[in-house]
């Protein structure tokens, strides 16, 4: 399977999210401008804001190996987002830098349709 065509739906106190690929075939990986290009439907502050008050809750078994981004920015103005990956049982969350590389072990974050 390419990465791009991943998709996992999960949901937080009864609100439906996907997480997606973004990498073509042969892409190892992307800066996170151009994966934030390539899925342009990446949840942003709002519901950044939502699952970080959730972050102590188990989302999805299925989404533990990938770190899952969103386009929520830091608020000092530096060029990074918010990502949860998990480590020691449980989700945390991260800030991650758009000028950095982002693989396979990578999925955004979406609003179900």
């Amino acid at each position: 399977m390419i990465h791009k065509d991943i998709l996992i739906k999960f949901e937080v106190e009864g609100v439906c999210f996907k997480a997606v690929g973004f990498l073509e075939k042969g892409n190892l990986s992307v800066s996170g401008d151009e994966m934030l290009r390539r899925v342009s439907d990446a949840i942003g502050e709002e519901d950044g804001k939502f699952l970080d008050e959730c972050v102590s809750q188990d989302w999805s078994r299925d989404l533990w190996l990938y770190r899952l981004a969103t386009a929520k920015l830091y608020s000092d103005g530096s060029r990074r987002i918010l990502y949860f990956s998990r480590y020691n049982n449980s989700w945390n969350r991260g800030w991650g830098r758009l000028g950095g590389s982002w693989g396979k072990n990578s999925l955004v974050i979406c609003r179900c349709a």
